[in-house]
């Protein structure tokens, strides 16, 4: 296995605080049966049930594509609406967070 990590650290603080975090995990599922996929994600979403912060979301993707348009807009709207919300009119992200980085890392 190869892991390919594309993150850039030399800039990175590391607060001393712990500081929850959120993350939308993008997980590979190739050419698995759609019955081996609902018992990974089972299991993935198990493993982040405690994680601090609140919820992990995990999105399969096969062969690099969230699945058709009509399934990538529901499962983005869904992350939307579980990390998001309007005040004011405008799009905010819950609890009042105020910074977002993102990390990227392909296995």
């Amino acid at each position: 296995m190869e892991v390919i990590d594309e993150r850039d650290f030399s800039a990175l603080e590391i607060p001393e605080d712990d500081i929850p975090v959120r993350a939308v995990h993008y997980v590979e599922v190739g050419e698995m049966t759609p019955a081996q996929i609902a018992i990974l994600m089972k299991q993935l979403n198990e493993s982040f049930k405690s994680a601090k912060g609140g919820t992990h979301y995990v999105v399969p993707i096969r062969n690099g594509k969230i699945g058709s348009d009509i399934v990538f807009e529901n499962e983005w709207l869904e992350v939307v609406r579980n990390t998001c919300e309007i005040v004011d009119n405008q799009i905010l992200l819950k609890n009042n967070i105020q910074e977002v980085k993102i990390l990227r890392q392909r296995v």
